[in-house]
Parts: C-alpha cells; structure tokens; sequence
C-alpha cells in the first residue's frame, strides 16, 4: 500500500517544526501492534513515533521504562502538530 501524501506532509510537518534537520524515512515495523486489526478491516494503517530521544534514554519494556521530560513535551507539541495538520484546522 502506498503512503498518503497528506500523512507524510502531517508527519513531515510535525518534525520539522522542531526538528528541522531530520529526514522523514518510512519503514516497516517489525514488532507487533494493534494496527493489525485496522488492516484486517481495510483501513490504511500508520505508525508514527512522536518521542524523539536519544539511545541512551531509550529503556522500553523494561522495569526502568522512562522518558526525559523534555522529550515528553516535546512528543506532546508533535501530536498537536501533526493531529491539526490532518484534521484541517
């Protein structure tokens, strides 16, 4: 399935805005999420990540799982970016 240029502009948008210098690269997610039961009932399914943070930072699925704060608020002002963008405002 072909990616929707007004997704990728939303998403573009949204990194830009605070991260002007890096490339918007889609990919396949190799782990499992709840897309799958939009795909089966035929609806075009994205998975943006709007927690940017260093390797360091990063301890998903762990005891220690965490984010800088400074990444949360920024992760927050991404969503509102990108959520605008596709609902026209």
């Amino acid at each position: 399935m072909a990616l929707r240029e007004d997704v990728m502009f939303a998403v573009a948008s949204a990194v830009h805005a605070m991260h002007p210098d890096i490339p918007i690269i889609p990919h396949v997610a190799a782990y499992g999420t709840d897309g799958k039961w939009t795909r089966i009932a035929s609806m075009p399914t994205y998975g943006v990540a709007g927690l940017l943070i260093q390797p360091h930072d990063e301890f998903s699925h762990g005891l220690n799982e965490r984010a800088p704060v400074r990444s949360f608020y920024s992760a927050l002002e991404h969503w509102h970016i990108l959520l605008t963008e596709l609902a026209g405002c």
